[in-house]
């Protein structure tokens, strides 16, 4: 009966990058959150920010990933807070993910305590009136009891480009890289995989009309519809950008074009290395060693680990 006694949840969703890993970092360094019971948190996206957990507070913490959206369920979430005897529960929800997912998946005796939703006042105006989430759950957004409340929903996809090549085109940048590939007759799906320490860092699957079906991102922890593209067509072909990479970095990728009885019909593969920061200058001061950098041809502010625009607002 002791695993049937309720189950405090605290629940922190919002956008990528609003702040709520750093949020819940701040609580699991507050030693008045500390109550001695086993924590559990649930991280079901990544961001910049990371768990500094020699930093915690709070003794008993473990934690999960779960990067597929089809391991919210009940089975699951009774596993895992059985394997660690969890007493309280932390979860930093996907923001792409929809909320009636996760209250379905919830075990009887796990009730949510406390929500808190999180938005960058810089990013929220856009974000409220203009959602992009994958294709395939398009329906499941708008009927969404919170998400549903958005003015228009983008379905995300590859952009059309025209290559005169029948071979991948890679573009790095410092934190990103632009990958053009070229259209197959018979593709049903083209799949991207980005390596990083021969680990995958990411993978993304697009169907025939460059939508994008499904992005998951698999980091290293200890722990716009298109139209159909023609056979005539050979030279054209699909872009996408793929952000959130590290500077200076070398990554590796292969692309996979399967058919509808999902059997591969062409594959790619090849190395690229993104561009590294460039470095201006330091000012060394009493408090920090301060450097400046250009990135993307834009100004910036290095100081105490943390980026800055030249009008002082952090970079995320």
């Amino acid at each position: 009966m002791a695993d049937r006694q309720n189950m405090p949840v605290y629940l922190f969703t919002g956008f990528l990058e609003a702040g709520k890993t750093k949020f819940i970092q701040e609580t699991l360094e507050n030693a008045d959150f500390d109550t001695g019971e086993n924590t559990l948190v649930i991280v079901c996206e990544e961001g910049v920010e990371e768990f500094e957990k020699d930093k915690f507070k709070v003794r008993n913490v473990s934690f999960e990933y779960i990067d597929d959206v089809s391991d919210i369920n009940e089975k699951n979430f009774s596993k895992i807070s059985k394997k660690h005897k969890a007493k309280r529960v932390i979860v930093e929800y996907n923001g792409m993910w929809t909320l009636d997912k996760l209250y379905d998946a919830m075990p009887d005796n796990w009730t949510v305590y406390q929500e808190m939703m999180f938005a960058d006042s810089n990013t929220f105006e856009n974000y409220n009136a203009n959602l992009n989430v994958p294709c395939d759950f398009l329906e499941d957004y708008q009927y969404d009891p919170v998400f549903g409340s958005f003015k228009y929903f983008i379905c995300m996809g590859a952009e059309s480009d025209n290559t005169d090549s029948d071979e991948v085109v890679v573009t790095p940048g410092t934190t990103d890289v632009t990958i053009v590939w070229p259209t197959e007759e018979d593709a049903d799906t083209y799949s991207i995989v980005i390596y990083k320490d021969g680990s995958v860092f990411c993978t993304l699957t697009f169907n025939a009309d460059g939508q994008l079906l499904n992005i998951t991102f698999a980091p290293s922890r200890d722990g716009n519809n298109h139209p159909a593209q023609y056979a005539e067509q050979a030279a054209n072909g699909y872009r996408f950008t793929v952000t959130n990479l590290e500077s200076g970095t070398k990554y590796s990728y292969n692309i996979e074009v399967k058919d509808a009885s999902n059997q591969t019909i062409k594959s790619y593969s090849g190395e690229f290395t993104t561009q590294s920061t460039t470095a201006v200058d330091n000012i060394s001061t009493n408090n920090a060693n301060i450097q400046k950098i250009i990135r993307n041809g834009q100004l910036l502010i290095l100081r105490d680990g943390k980026t800055y625009n030249t009008m002082g607002a952090e970079i995320r």
